[in-house]
């Protein structure tokens, strides 16, 4: 659920109600038919459910009423909902809201906080992980990076991308068995082919559950494997990859939400004496070195801190992300005396103060 900004809601009688928050429902009839409905406000003071048909219509839905029937139909024109004419001729909509884990705010589950961590891990692998002890700094829920190993074989697809000459003077050098697949064969590649798609469905759901622009698809890729080697696998017996290949077990405490809104803090040397100690990014993988690795929206700046503090409910604002800045240019004196005769003092240059809530908010300083 969404804040929301002057969320007031008024009546005909000049009674109002406060909107609490926004979000998105699943709505089902008594036929099993389910429809999706955003930005649905939420009034903990109305007694009864209010259907905006204004707003049906500004989302492509479509309304028709004949034969004392009224139908609503959505974007592909598809029937959602349909009502009879009551006998005080209005018409009563019998749906229920479909109950979805997913929709919760995230924090009120321990279960589903470690699922976002972990980029959206199914819950018996979570489970699995937390009761074996796979892993440390994994609450109980109920449902060095060096290695003696050495890489033997290593199998690729001959579609060209790994066939150089500098490469396979690299795997000759290292004693690197080196195999090709057919090209355009993938079912030569299953288990790669099958662990791609897995990473791809975790990123789609990092980036959709942040709200975030599909050209961090990258750092989600990355965090995405970061999390995996962390994680379970069929071919493993209670032990991770990471702790297969290091032979120490890993500490998933420091694991936050990927695309999180966090604070980055300013060091004393960087920052004047009354500006602010921290400054919001978003957070969009892990530092091999350790180290949360940060996005910048405003400058498409990336960096790495350890001094971070997630806000993992939030979502980044980016229809709001611009900020502006208004400087006032006074007189070039310094001194002056008014037509009544008071002396009064100029600024060369002054920098003022927001002047609104929004201006307010959106300034860092």
């Amino acid at each position: 659920m969404k804040e929301v900004l002057n969320g007031k809601i008024r009546f005909v009688d000049d009674r109002s109600l406060i909107a609490e928050g926004s979000g998105r429902i699943v709505l089902r009839d008594e036929n099993g038919r389910e429809v999706v409905i955003d930005e649905v406000l939420f009034v903990p003071g109305l007694k009864t459910n209010l259907l905006s048909l204004g707003q049906l219509l500004q989302k492509g839905f479509a309304m028709k009423m004949e034969n004392n029937y009224f139908s609503i139909f959505d974007q592909s024109k598809r029937m959602v909902i349909k009502a009879s004419l009551s006998q005080n001729r209005t018409f009563r909509v019998i749906m229920k809201a479909v109950r979805h884990q997913c929709f919760y705010a995230v924090g009120k589950s321990i279960e589903w906080l470690w699922h976002l961590r972990f980029g959206h891990l199914n819950f018996r692998d979570l489970f699995r992980m937390s009761q074996r002890s796979m892993v440390s700094g994994l609450p109980l829920v109920n449902i060095p990076e060096s290695s003696d190993k050495k890489l033997k074989v290593l199998r690729t697809v001959g579609g060209g991308e790994y066939i150089s000459a500098e490469f396979q003077t690299y795997c000759e050098k290292e004693g690197i068995i080196h195999e090709l697949t057919p090209p355009y064969t993938p079912e030569h590649n299953g288990t790669t082919e099958r662990k791609n798609r897995t990473i791809m469905n975790m990123v789609r759901c990092m980036l959709k559950s942040k709200e975030l622009p599909k050209f961090l698809w990258g750092e989600a890729v990355l965090a995405a494997t970061y999390i995996l080697n962390r994680t379970p696998t069929k071919r493993l017996k209670d032990i991770t990859p990471k702790e297969a290949w290091s032979k120490i077990k890993p500490n998933v405490e420091h694991l936050r939400v990927f695309g999180s809104v966090c604070f980055k803090h300013v060091p004393d040397q960087l920052r004047r004496k009354l500006d602010d100690k921290g400054v919001p990014r978003i957070l969009v993988g892990y530092h091999p070195i350790g180290g949360y690795k940060l996005y910048n929206p405003e400058t498409g700046e990336a960096m790495v801190s350890r001094d971070v503090v997630v806000d993992e409910e939030r979502v980044w604002d980016w229809k709001t992300m611009q900020r502006k800045s208004i400087t006032l240019q006074l007189e070039d004196e310094t001194s002056g005396v008014t037509s009544e005769g008071n002396l009064v003092h100029y600024a060369l240059v002054a920098e003022a103060e927001p002047v609104t809530f929004e201006q307010a908010v959106a300034d860092d300083k």
